[in-house]
């Protein structure tokens, strides 16, 4: 050992310890990343129901529209009536495009558009025939659509519509009444 050398030099670095190990992850971390999925299924969720159900909207939109033309030219009850038939018919095609078909018409038009509204399904004590379509206020657009000047009860109808927009069943959700009576018919049909 030389005899000039300083006594720091003989001395031992220090060690340090080895870095923390990112795993395994400690409980909050994995109740973070929890959160975090359960918050992403449920936003993906809400986002597809919005994309499934804005024609909804679309066709609120539609129906005020036409409704706006009503109230500000009384005599265009033809044209409201054939505004609304079609805004229907293009809701219908775009909520049940798998069991819908567009020539349908008639009796059978407005019985389809009962058959997928829940508050013509209620029972008689909830529910009258004036809040449905092929027995009430909706039945204006099975004759009313041929006549000049129709008499309808313009209010009535626009809110048995917005009703029906915003309550009917779409094909995502389940409609026992539907499906019963595609069974019934496939039946009718083999007989």
């Amino acid at each position: 050992m030389p005899t000039n050398a300083s006594p720091l030099d003989q001395l031992i670095d220090i060690h340090l310890p080895n870095s923390v190990s990112w795993w395994p992850l400690a409980p909050g971390w994995w109740a973070l990343m929890g959160l975090f999925i359960l918050t992403l299924i449920i936003a993906l969720r809400v986002l597809k129901h919005k994309k499934r159900n804005s024609y909804r909207e679309t066709a609120k939109a539609q129906l005020e529209e036409a409704y706006a033309n009503l109230q500000s030219t009384p005599a265009a009850t033809a044209q409201y009536l054939q505004a609304v038939n079609i805004i229907l018919k293009r809701t219908a095609l775009t909520a049940q495009s798998k069991t819908f078909s567009a020539a349908i018409k008639g009796e059978e038009w407005l019985n389809w558009l009962d058959s997928i509204y829940p508050s013509a399904t209620k029972s008689p004590q909830q529910n009258s025939d004036a809040n449905n379509f092929s027995q009430g206020v909706g039945r204006v657009l099975l004759i009313g659509l041929y006549q000049k000047s129709p008499d309808i009860d313009a209010d009535r109808l626009h809110k048995l519509c917005l009703d029906w927009l915003a309550t009917h069943k779409n094909q995502w959700q389940k409609n026992k009444s539907l499906a019963t009576r595609a069974v019934i018919q496939e039946e009718a049909r083999n007989v």
